[in-house]
């Protein structure tokens, strides 16, 4: 039995909760949905949720951002490339 109640796929964190497991404002989700680099889920009252799964993809453009200091542009093509080799 899997010690989680929900799949990695599942919409279950808000916006502010995914901010603080990230370490990110809320205000950078945001901005990143904006750009188009993440689609979080939305319950009928219009609040976004989150996967674990989607945590996993805002971590690592985190660390793109803020460690490897990679902009948005870059960050699209980094993760497009990924993608594609994933499905190979």
């Amino acid at each position: 039995m899997r010690g989680a109640m929900h799949g990695e796929d599942e919409p279950v964190y808000t916006i502010g909760v995914a901010a603080r497991i990230l370490g990110v404002s809320a205000q950078l989700l945001r901005s990143l949905e904006r750009e188009g680099l993440v689609y979080p889920a939305r319950t009928s009252s219009n609040t976004r949720l989150y996967s674990q799964n989607e945590l996993i993809i805002l971590h690592r453009i985190c660390v793109l951002l803020k460690d490897q200091k990679v902009n948005l542009a870059g960050i699209k093509i980094i993760l497009t490339l990924e993608r594609e080799q994933g499905s190979e």
